[in-house]
């Protein structure tokens, strides 16, 4: 009786197995579909403005959130972020700072591992695995949006981005 017990557990964690893989494999696609559906929804557009909030949690602090807006057009944008604002020709940027009335001047050609907006909806395919995680309420509660969770392949100095 106890090996049939023993066999009828494996039995079971072997299935348990293959259902949870089951599911991984069906939200991940699920979340496949989604990104490429924004994606493509995204690239449809000349213009977009986004008004944004972005939250930071770190281990063992409160998490840190700010507010910001986003103008694009083409590889033209304008950033509205923490304390100040940076415009970009698709050339040059300029990141004005009023509390210090100080502007810093680079070559987009020149800058290394930063993210252009151009790529906000794009960058998702190079080096994240994204994980379905379900509905969520709007605030308001009068709309449900899926949210997605971009872990990142390599070992980063993050460990997520939820989107």
């Amino acid at each position: 009786m106890k090996k049939l017990n023993a066999i009828a557990t494996w039995i079971l964690v072997i299935v348990s197995s293959f259902w949870g893989m089951t599911l991984q494999a069906q939200q991940d696609a699920k979340s496949k579909t989604i990104l490429q559906n924004v994606s493509r929804l995204y690239k449809s557009y000349s213009t977009i403005t986004a008004d944004f909030t972005l939250t930071t949690k770190a281990a063992k602090r409160k998490p840190v959130s700010s507010t910001g807006k986003l103008w694009t057009k083409g590889q033209s944008f304008k950033l509205a972020y923490a304390d100040q604002e940076i415009f970009c020709n698709g050339v040059t940027i300029w990141a004005y700072s009023p509390d210090d009335a100080e502007v810093t001047i680079e070559d987009v050609k020149k800058r290394t591992n930063n993210m252009e907006p151009s790529e906000l909806f794009t960058f998702y395919s190079k080096g994240f695995k994204a994980n379905y995680e379900g509905p969520v309420a709007s605030d308001d509660g009068k709309a449900m949006h899926d949210v997605l969770k971009l872990v990142p392949k390599k070992k980063e100095k993050y460990s997520y981005i939820k989107a």
